[in-house]
């Protein structure tokens, strides 16, 4: 009884490896599937179900919602979110205007912050 005992708690050493190698390939093939982001990242998890304000250019659609603005882009079918994270100053827009002459949109808040988003760059007034 005791030799089987023994038996089971010790197994081969070929078994070992198969056991190691299983472990460490399972870890490893694991590992991007967890979709973890990189430290002093984030990630936004914010309604964009509900738009309040619609602003369309010749090639974008602009949406302001709760959490947020977001655009699609026409050509591509591209779909961006633009948050607090991105570098918009506040969140709950008031209104949305687009000026095609400069290529810049400009959001009003509802505490009278001002942001103006032109090429990518937001800078708040």
């Amino acid at each position: 009884m005791f030799q089987v005992l023994a038996y089971i708690k010790k197994p081969f050493p070929m078994q070992r490896r198969l056991l190691l190698f299983l472990f460490a390939f399972l870890t490893w093939i694991s590992y991007p599937l967890a979709g973890q982001i990189g430290m002093g990242q984030w990630r936004t998890h914010l309604p964009y179900q509900y738009a309040s304000l619609v602003e369309t250019t010749d090639d974008r659609v602009f949406c302001s919602t709760t959490g947020g603005l977001f655009y699609y882009k026409l050509d591509d079918h591209l779909l961006e979110k633009i948050s607090k994270v991105d570098g918009l100053s506040d969140n709950g827009v008031s209104a949305m205007r687009w000026s095609s002459e400069l290529e810049t949109l400009i959001l009003a808040y509802e505490n009278s912050n001002l942001d103006i988003i032109r090429n990518g760059v937001v800078v708040n007034i």
